[in-house]
């Protein structure tokens, strides 16, 4: 199992797709992962990443529920994927949430696997990148 981990400005879910989870069924599919599960840094979720902005509290910015989640979804999966993309998206003060995302997964000991990097030296979102795109290690 791998896990993919994006900001996700969507309302995709277990049960209902959307062109991402179809790029991760697609990804997945290509590299013989038997199944992937997805974790969001956030418990928001919307259309637009911006209103991560409006929703988010400043003091809380993610739930403990979440951290939770998030811990068990890194504890269970073989091979973790970041792919959130450029954090430029995201409001400066929720930036340290991924941050904090980030650290959890290099502390797991397992494979980190990325698309690429953007020019900000983010991990690649997938939307847009073609299936023959290779996943490479990741180093912090």
């Amino acid at each position: 199992m791998v896990a993919f981990f994006g900001i996700n400005a969507s309302t995709a879910d277990g049960v209902k797709e959307d062109q991402t989870t179809r790029k991760w069924n697609g990804f997945s599919q290509l590299n013989g992962f038997g199944r992937y599960i997805v974790g969001n840094p956030f418990d928001y979720i919307a259309t637009d990443v911006n209103d991560l902005a409006s929703f988010m509290s400043p003091e809380i910015p993610r739930s403990r529920q979440n951290n939770r989640y998030l811990r068990q979804i890194i504890d269970e999966a073989e091979i973790l994927i970041p792919c959130w993309g450029n954090l430029a998206k995201i409001p400066k003060r929720l930036r340290p949430v991924v941050d904090q995302l980030k650290r959890d997964i290099f502390s797991a000991g397992k494979p980190v696997l990325i698309f690429g990097l953007t020019q900000a030296g983010d991990p690649k979102h997938p939307l847009m990148l073609p299936y023959s795109t290779k996943l490479v290690e990741w180093r912090p």
